[in-house]
């Protein structure tokens, strides 16, 4: 808060006042009726994707949002409600002192289906469509947290990515990773149903279980990670490498489920769906992925 906080007062330059005002009260009249409304967006999005309402995209809209304004609004929410997460889910060190991050902001000041996504094209493919640029990062950052080298199997790190996005509610996510973690652990959906809806009872590893727990701390909040669930897991095998990438997979799927909820995308309900296409998708992997075919 504090990091960002000062940057956006340098960059607002001398009406930095705005930025205090903000954190105090976002409807102060210091704020267009178009940021308001844009900021109420940010704020559902931060309590969960699903809590956007077309209302609240009519109410931007009307004040001069753009689908444009609304998908990166919903972006920016959904991707901070990661990195909070990594922050506060693996303890960093936090200064308390104001002034060193305004004087760093000083020395390198620098310029900086709620909305018509393209249509057939399910959960997150769409908004990666509708905004190209942002697609290839955020397929590089998927291939690596879920494909690449690591002691976590890679349908250990699929199964955190189902079990934190199914706390989140998120149908899309849940079932399009849970297919791909079947897929990789040889297992059915009854058995991934049976981890996301209770991983302490599921005939899953206890380093596994101990890994699982972390995801959900950093599911509620990166705060809610505790020393005994980090002893936890190293007492049952968990490297710090396995611990600090359960925390970040976590994160990041806090970002992934709020990216596709806040923007409505469609969701196709049969789980076959998922089932079908989780051995191309895990053949095919995500940095090349081409949210077009």
């Amino acid at each position: 808060m504090n990091s960002h906080a000062a940057a956006a007062r340098e960059l607002y330059n001398e009406h930095s006042e705005v930025v205090d005002c903000v954190i105090d009260n976002k409807e102060t009249d210091m704020l267009s009726d178009k940021m308001k409304a844009l900021l109420n967006i940010a704020g559902k999005v931060q309590q969960s994707g699903k809590d956007v309402t077309q209302k609240d995209i009519d109410q931007a809209k009307n004040n001069g949002a753009t689908d444009r304004d609304i998908h990166d609004t919903v972006l920016i929410a959904a991707t901070f409600s990661m990195f909070n997460r990594y922050v506060d889910g693996l303890a960093t060190l936090t200064p308390t002192d104001l002034p060193p991050w305004d004087m760093l902001y000083q020395k390198i000041r620098t310029t900086m289906a709620h909305i018509n996504l393209p249509e057939g094209l399910p959960g997150i493919r769409g908004p990666m469509a509708f905004r190209p640029e942002t697609s290839k990062p955020l397929n590089e950052f998927a291939e690596v947290l879920l494909r690449s080298e690591n002691s976590l199997s890679r349908g250990d790190r699929e199964l955190i990515a189902t079990y934190v996005s199914y706390l989140n509610d998120c149908f899309f996510c849940q079932n399009a990773h849970g297919g791909i973690a079947q897929h990789y652990l040889q297992c059915d959906m009854p058995w991934v149903d049976a981890v996301k809806s209770n991983p302490e009872a599921a005939p899953i590893s206890d380093k596994l279980k101990a890994l699982l727990a972390i995801a959900g701390s950093v599911q509620k909040g990166g705060r809610h990670v505790t020393p005994a669930q980090i002893e936890r897991a190293k007492g049952n095998g968990a490297t710090d490498i396995e611990i600090h990438d359960t925390v970040l997979i976590a994160a990041a799927f806090c970002m992934f489920n709020r990216y596709v909820d806040g923007l409505g995308t469609s969701a196709p309900q049969d789980r076959m769906f998922y089932v079908n296409r989780a051995p191309a998708r895990a053949e095919e992997g995500y940095a090349n992925y081409n949210p077009l075919h």
